[in-house]
């Protein structure tokens, strides 16, 4: 290569960059999280994959929405959700989830965006911030090791309260 071709290339990757960080940030994505563990960021990579699958598809909580997510969940994890999704709707009694447990919401949000990446213990938690149109509100995806992949296991949406613990417990 040439000196003037490897100037050429040197001048064209910050521009490449530039423009790959806009097309992410436009298309409701956050530009590839730099994580000095491996591990952080493949974990926050499922994270982004699931949000990206589940704001192109239906949001709805049913038992054919979480079959089709089914590759993102932790085993038991799956068998939760599945169990709640296919209980029968009682018309005297509220739903134990009412809209989407996966942005904790009612009204579903138009966009998200991937925040913080932690390791605790031997889980990864990863920020994940929906966003409406006048407000957005973020919460953790708790992802576990299994086999070479990292799975979702459960979605803090506060210090006190889990999607997990909600299915187990009813809290």
């Amino acid at each position: 290569m040439t000196r003037s071709q490897l100037l050429a290339l040197t001048a064209v990757l910050p521009l490449a960059s530039a423009l790959f960080a806009t097309a992410a940030s436009a298309a409701g994505r956050a530009a590839p999280i730099p994580a000095k563990d491996g591990e952080l960021a493949r974990a926050a990579a499922v994270a982004q994959e699931f949000y990206d699958f589940h704001f192109h598809h239906d949001m709805a909580f049913t038992v054919a929405g979480v079959k089709s997510r089914e590759s993102w969940f932790e085993p038991g994890f799956y068998q939760l959700l599945l169990a709640e999704a296919g209980k029968p709707v009682s018309p005297e009694a509220a739903p134990l989830i009412e809209g989407d447990p996966f942005t904790d919401s009612q009204e579903y949000p138009q966009s998200f965006r991937i925040g913080e990446v932690h390791r605790v213990g031997d889980r990864v938690s990863v920020q994940v911030v929906v966003v409406w149109p006048t407000f957005e509100r973020s919460f953790q995806v708790m992802l576990v090791p299994h086999g070479t992949r990292w799975l979702i296991a459960d979605l803090r949406y506060d210090p006190k309260h889990s999607l997990r613990g909600l299915l187990e417990h009813g809290d």
